[in-house]
């Protein structure tokens, strides 16, 4: 599938978007795109929500056709494995193109 658009989501945040090679596994994915140079302060500061949620016990959602979300192991599941044609807006118009979209969800240990 070569690469595809990966949008990568905290809790109360906008999504950010980077395009990756579609085998990477989530987990890795998410580390690359916290990692990433930020476009701009608001993407800087969900970048750095992403590695607070991903310091701790974390769960990846997967974001479905109509944004249903479910459990995937990220260390597991490929970006491929989670990819939806979507509609996106590129330089030539809308097109149909694979996005990968996924949740970070931390959770404290209960016990």
């Amino acid at each position: 599938m070569g690469t595809i658009l990966v949008r990568v989501k905290p809790p109360c945040r906008e999504a950010v978007s980077r395009r990756m090679p579609s085998d990477l596994p989530l987990e890795l994915a998410a580390r690359h795109v916290a990692k990433s140079s930020p476009r701009n302060d608001v993407e800087r500061q969900t970048q750095l929500q992403m590695l607070r949620e991903m310091d701790g016990p974390h769960d990846y959602l997967a974001i479905k056709d109509r944004g249903e979300s479910r459990w995937v192991d990220g260390g597991t599941t490929r970006l491929r494995d989670i990819a939806v044609m979507r509609e996106t807006q590129t330089s030539r118009g809308v097109q149909r193109t694979a996005v990968a979209a996924f949740e970070l969800q931390a959770y404290a240990d209960v016990g």
